[in-house]
């Protein structure tokens, strides 16, 4: 995201695919493609049913999320990126298991910024995407 740099890896076992993010910008804030290039990347993964999951960060509800966020995504960007994402796949994305990982807690008195983040990613899943919500030190089996 703009002058700073961040790292996705694409991981395979035995011929399935895992995909993860450290923070990340959806392309949608940014002048630069960075992701539509990984989502064309991993399309044809998800066509061919080679793909576990993702691994993406989700860091603010986006009732709460900043005026400018600096490469994070709030919740309804990270949706429009899964939309795009079964755009350039050209399949549907349900059951697709997205971690949903880099949630911020809110410095706000009596805000539960990590269920927020949770109840509008469910509410705004029209992809019937898979949503799974770690919490430290979770095992995760896909």
């Amino acid at each position: 995201p703009h002058a700073y740099h961040s790292t996705a890896f694409l991981i395979e076992y035995r011929g399935k695919y895992l995909l993860y993010f450290g923070d990340t910008s959806s392309d949608f804030l940014e002048s630069k493609k960075h992701l539509e290039t990984i989502w064309k990347k991993i399309a044809p993964l998800i066509q061919n049913k080679n793909f576990y999951g993702i691994l993406l960060e989700c860091s603010f509800a986006h009732a709460d999320a900043p005026n400018a966020i600096y490469g994070h995504l709030d919740t309804k960007l990270m949706m429009r990126e899964m939309h795009h994402l079964a755009e350039i796949s050209q399949s549907s994305l349900e059951g697709l298991k997205v971690i949903v990982t880099h949630r911020k807690e809110s410095l706000k008195k009596e805000t539960d910024a990590l269920s927020k983040i949770e109840e509008e990613l469910r509410a705004f899943n029209d992809l019937n995407i898979e949503f799974i919500f770690p919490a430290q030190g979770d095992r995760i089996i896909l």
